[in-house]
């Protein structure tokens, strides 16, 4: 009998040592590989929430009838965009202006920007059609916040994405579609744009 109640107790110190093996297993599993998996994508739904959000305003902008237009719908955009009330949600945070737009001028040779406010002080023949290609150029930068802070978990918490903030930044091209006010000579400029465009 006693070698009968001898067996039971180690059999039972053996099943309670592999539940609290599994239980720490289970610990470690959850916090090196579950939680991190949840993060990246959280971070990958706010890469594709950043590629929509980028778009949809480059749609907008180059739709833009002239300077002063498009001066307020940037302001706009980025006044909504920083509010962030909609992107709390998919734990992305937009950056302060988040928007910005410049001009490409793109010849054979290389790419020129312009910001908007140097739009009017651009050289008449940098605008030539025929000769380059004229664009927006719109840039958004967002930020992504990890669903779970890991930050003070040894060997992860110094890594971006899993236990860190990440910057995302999404550039994007579109054709101005009412590019004659890019100077104040819209006649002439108006002329040029409509006979390389033949």
């Amino acid at each position: 009998m006693k070698k009968i109640k001898k067996r039971i107790s180690e059999s039972r110190k053996n099943q309670g040592s592999a539940i609290a093996e599994f239980g720490a297993c289970f610990a470690a599993f959850f916090v090196f590989a579950f939680i991190p998996s949840v993060n990246v994508a959280a971070y990958l739904a706010g890469c594709y929430l950043a590629e929509d959000i980028t778009s949809s305003c480059a749609d907008r902008i180059s739709k833009a009838n002239d300077s002063g237009s498009l001066t307020e719908m940037v302001a706009a955009m980025n006044c909504k965009l920083e509010d962030g009330k909609a992107l709390a949600i998919f734990w992305l945070k937009a950056e302060h202006h988040p928007i910005s737009v410049e001009l490409a001028v793109e010849s054979p040779e290389r790419e020129y920007l312009y910001d908007l406010d140097d739009i009017d002080n651009i050289e008449t023949s940098q605008l030539n059609r025929a000769r380059n290609l004229i664009r927006y150029k719109i840039t958004a930068a967002f930020i992504t916040n990890p669903v779970f802070d890991l930050s003070a978990v040894p060997g992860i918490g110094s890594a971006p994405i899993i236990a860190r903030p990440s910057k995302i930044s999404r550039t994007i091209y579109r054709e101005i579609e009412h590019p004659e006010f890019l100077s104040n000579k819209q006649d002439s400029l108006h002329a040029q744009f409509t006979k390389a465009s033949r």
